[in-house]
C-alpha cells in the first residue's frame, strides 16, 4: 500500500534548495555589492579632489603646477576619502595659441615653452595643466580569483589663462 503526498511532506527540500540560492546567490551578490560601493565611493572622492585641483589652477595660474600645493590639496582631500589619493605624475603644463592659423612647415608649439602668440592680435595665449590622480581601494570583503585591491586612475586638463 502506497501512501499519500502531500504539499507538507516536501517541506525539507524547499528548505535546502532556500539555503543554497542563498549562499551561492545572495551571499555573492551582497559581498559584490559592498566592494562597488567602495569603488564607487573612492570614485567620487577623487572626482572631488579634481575638482578642487581645477579651482586651485584657476585662481592661480602662474603657480598651478606647483606640487607642494597640489600635496597638500589632495592631503586634504584624502582626509574623508576611502583610500589616499595621490599624484600620478608632475602636473604638466602646455602652452600654445588659439585661434592662429599655423604657416606651413612651421613647427608646433612644444610643451613646457611658453612661445606666445607670433602675429599680435591674431591669437591669444593659453596655458593648459594636466593632473593625474592614482588611488588603490583594499576591498573589505576580497572576492576569491578577483584581488582584494582595486586601483582608480584619472586625469584632467583644465585651461588656466
Amino acid at each position: 500500500m502506497r501512501r499519500a503526498r502531500h504539499v507538507w511532506d516536501r517541506k525539507g527540500s524547499v528548505s535546502i534548495e532556500l539555503a543554497l540560492v542563498l549562499i551561492f546567490f545572495f551571499v555573492p551578490l551582497t559581498v559584490g555589492s559592498i566592494d562597488m560601493l567602495f569603488v564607487l565611493t573612492q570614485r567620487y572622492q577623487m572626482y572631488q579632489a579634481l575638482q578642487s585641483l581645477y579651482f586651485y589652477a584657476w585662481a592661480n595660474p602662474s603657480n598651478a603646477s606647483n606640487v607642494q600645493a597640489i600635496s597638500a590639496i589632495l592631503a586634504q582631500a584624502s582626509r574623508n576619502s576611502v583610500a589616499p589619493i595621490v599624484q600620478a605624475g608632475a602636473p604638466v603644463t602646455y602652452y600654445g595659441c588659439s585661434h592662429v592659423q599655423q604657416r606651413p612647415g612651421a613647427p608646433p608649439p612644444s610643451a613646457g615653452a611658453k612661445p606666445g602668440c607670433a602675429l599680435k592680435g591674431q591669437g591669444v595665449d593659453q596655458t593648459y595643466v594636466t593632473y593625474g590622480l592614482t588611488s588603490t581601494v583594499i576591498l573589505p570583503v576580497p572576492i576569491p580569483g578577483f584581488g582584494g585591491q582595486y586601483t582608480l586612475n584619472l586625469s584632467g586638463m583644465v585651461q588656466t589663462q
